[in-house]
């Protein structure tokens, strides 16, 4: 039986025959020629036992490649620009929506949807109601405010001692 290796190539095992005597270059072309039909703007990285192997004069055997061994290829476009790369990294950004409508979509009933709106939207409504209670910002008015117990300063007094404020004292 002749010699082979595994060859796994984006997740896919390929049972691949060759002679071990053959060099790391040999070994790209004939991936690029077998396996990615010929084409020859892909780059081709080796991996083996962990460690990238960029020499392509470098013999299998001085590798210590055995009949049966798994050798990992990376194959990627020579001529790919940033902006497809960008364009790559921002389909791949776009995972966290994906995921909260696969879970929607997992919630059967209308009423245990209602109840997931309102476990997300919580915390935001919880947020919105202590920022318009204790900024200057909010959306009450001083009166409603202090019906509510918080403190509010006269409309001419100074942040001074008795509010415990940094205005001139």
């Amino acid at each position: 039986m002749p010699d082979h290796v595994n060859i796994v190539l984006r997740g896919i095992t390929h049972h691949f025959p060759i002679d071990l005597s053959c060099t790391i270059g040999d070994l790209q072309d004939l991936i690029v020629a077998r396996l990615l039909d010929g084409q020859k703007n892909m780059e081709v990285h080796i991996i083996f036992r962990g460690k990238l192997w960029k020499d392509a004069s470098v013999g299998l055997t001085h590798l210590g490649v055995k009949s049966g061994d798994k050798i990992m290829i990376v194959a990627r476009d020579k001529y790919a620009t940033k902006s497809s790369e960008q364009a790559s990294a921002i389909v791949a950004a776009q995972w966290f929506p994906q995921v909260v409508a696969r879970i929607w979509a997992a919630v059967p009933k209308a009423s245990m949807k209602e109840l997931l709106y309102l476990i997300l939207g919580l915390p935001i409504l919880l947020y919105d109601f202590i920022r318009t209670m204790f900024t200057d910002d909010g959306l009450l008015t001083g009166p409603q405010r202090a019906a509510y117990g918080v403190a509010v300063p006269e409309p001419n007094e100074r942040p001074g001692r008795n509010m415990g404020g940094r205005g001139a004292k």
